[in-house]
């Protein structure tokens, strides 16, 4: 028996704790770069990330509609709760996408890098990033409510999003928490 709870008790400690509401109250003045790109964000879903008990990011989907569809514009809001390299985030973004597209052309992958190079930077605990997609003209990257890049290759920005949006993203849990699917 105590064997069983110790089990429980570490399954719970390594679980990702999710927790997601569509409370939009005070959105707009949370999010300051909502106000040049939403009428009236709605909040999809959101979910802690944590990995082996460390708390990684709060990871939240804002859109112009209640629900998630890659036709209407939307916003992935990431608090970080930890540090991370400019090229850490890099590596691991193209992983993901080569790995979620099944992408060999090694050229492709160098210009992707190349792009999140220029418009990613090194993130401190408490910093927010946002990438806020428009399925027209592709997205802009918001680092702290600044607006510091944005990819205009449409196939390129939808890739980018499928890290967190994908159902075979590495964190299931997480992308069926914040599009609000739970089956």
């Amino acid at each position: 028996m105590k064997k069983i709870k110790f089990l429980f008790i570490l399954f719970l400690w390594f679980s990702p704790h999710s927790s997601w509401s569509k409370d939009n109250s005070n959105t707009n003045l949370i999010y300051s770069e909502f106000a040049n790109n939403f009428l009236n964000p709605v909040k999809i879903g959101g979910h802690n990330l944590k990995v082996f008990g460390l708390k990684i990011y709060l990871i939240e989907l804002f859109s112009d509609e209640a629900e998630f569809s890659y036709e209407n514009n939307f916003a992935i809001v990431i608090n970080y709760q930890r540090n991370f390299s400019k090229n850490r985030l890099v590596e691991r973004s193209i992983q993901e996408i080569s790995r979620l597209n099944n992408i060999q052309d090694k050229a492709l992958l160098s210009n992707y890098e190349k792009k999140l190079n220029e418009i990613f930077s090194d993130v401190k605990k408490g910093d927010r990033k946002t990438a806020y997609f428009n399925p027209k003209k592709g997205l802009k990257l918001y680092f702290n409510g600044q607006l510091v890049g944005q990819i205009d290759d449409l196939v390129f920005a939808q890739r980018f999003v499928d890290i967190w949006l994908n159902s075979n993203s590495a964190y299931p849990q997480m992308t069926k928490d914040i599009i609000a699917k739970n089956e």
